[in-house]
């Protein structure tokens, strides 16, 4: 008879515990979900950084190509037009 009790008692403080874990750490997981959808849109916003910068690379490239083609066009022997022997 007592033991039941006991069980019960155990089980309504573990309950009571519990309980307040879960209220004490509702800031730390909304904080949490906060840090994450920052971090997220950060990640997000490397990406697309990282995108312009491949295109950037890829149009200096093409650049760069079209200028030693004129420049050996304009005969000057360098490559790149402007540019004295």
């Amino acid at each position: 008879m007592f033991g039941c009790l006991c069980a019960k008692a155990a089980a309504v403080r573990a309950e009571a515990r519990a309980d307040k874990a879960d209220t004490d750490v509702a800031p730390l997981r909304a904080e949490a979900a906060e840090a994450r959808a920052q971090r997220e849109a950060k990640e997000e916003e490397a990406r697309v950084m990282s995108d312009r910068l491949a295109v950037a690379r890829l149009a200096h490239k093409q650049a760069m190509v079209a200028l030693k083609e004129v420049g050996e066009r304009l005969g000057d022997g360098s490559g790149y037009p402007g540019r004295a022997v």
